[in-house]
C-alpha cells in the first residue's frame, strides 16, 4: 500500500509473530501488554502514532508526509524490533521522547520537518547501531551533543 507503514517479520513462529494479514483477531479476546493497544481492524497489539496503529512486531515505520499531528508517545519504546523510524514531513509537536533511546535495534531515525521542540535526548547515545539521525527543520533547542561522535556507526546527522 502507498506510503504506509510497517514491516513485520516474514515467517510466523514464536520469535516471529504472524503478519497482520494472517492474524486478525477480535480485540475483546486479545490482551495487550501494558502501554500497548489493540487495533480493531487487525486485532494486533501496538502503539498509535497519531492516527496510525503500528503493530508491536514492526521492524520499520515509514510515515513520511502523512499529515500526522500530536506528540510522539513514550510508548514508542514498546516497539522493540524497530530498526527504522521515519516520521519526517509531518506536524508532530513536543519533545522527542527519551524512550526512543530504549529502541536498541534502531539504526535509522528520520524526524525532519516537524514541529518538535526541546533538547535532543541524550538517551539516543545508547543506540549503538544508529547510522542516520535526521532532526533538521524542527524547533529543537540547545546545542547538538558532541558525544554523538562517539557512536561509531553514525554516518549522517
Amino acid at each position: 500500500p502507498e506510503g504506509l507503514c510497517v514491516s513485520v517479520p516474514p515467517s510466523p513462529s514464536p520469535t516471529n509473530p504472524p503478519t497482520p494479514e494472517a492474524s486478525i483477531q477480535d480485540c475483546s479476546v486479545v490482551t495487550c501488554s501494558d502501554g500497548l493497544t489493540c487495533d480493531e481492524g487487525t486485532g494486533l497489539c501496538g502503539v498509535y502514532l497519531s492516527t496510525v496503529h503500528v503493530p508491536e512486531s514492526s521492524t520499520a515505520v515509514w510515515l513520511r508526509g502523512k499529515g500526522l499531528t500530536g506528540r510522539i508517545p513514550k510508548e514508542i519504546s514498546l516497539l522493540e524490533r524497530l530498526t527504522l523510524l521515519d516520521v519526517s514531513n509531518n506536524a508532530f509537536t513536543g519533545p522527542i521522547p527519551e524512550e526512543v533511546g530504549e529502541l536498541q535495534k534502531l539504526s535509522f531515525i528520520f524526524m525532519s520537518n516537524n514541529q518538535l521542540t526541546g533538547l535532543v535526548p541524550t538517551s539516543l547515545l545508547q543506540l549503538q547501531d544508529l547510522q542516520y539521525l535526521h532532526l533538521n527543520d524542527n524547533a529543537i533547542s540547545g546545542n547538538f551533543p558532541l558525544r554523538f561522535k562517539e557512536l561509531g556507526k553514525l554516518a549522517s546527522v
